[in-house]
């Protein structure tokens, strides 16, 4: 059975791998990078 809900620590997991392999070598290359994302992702990256 799927959980009904995702903690903020669940979304970082989850995200911080794609993050720090995709997203963040383009950032520091000065590339403009668009980030589309739902809330609570925006909301556990804001943080972290």
């Amino acid at each position: 059975q799927l959980p009904r809900s995702e903690s903020l620590k669940d979304v970082l997991e989850r995200l911080l791998p794609y993050w720090n392999e995709r997203i963040a070598p383009e950032v520091l290359k000065g590339k403009t990078v668009l980030i589309s994302a739902h809330g609570n992702s925006s909301r556990a990256l804001l943080k972290h």
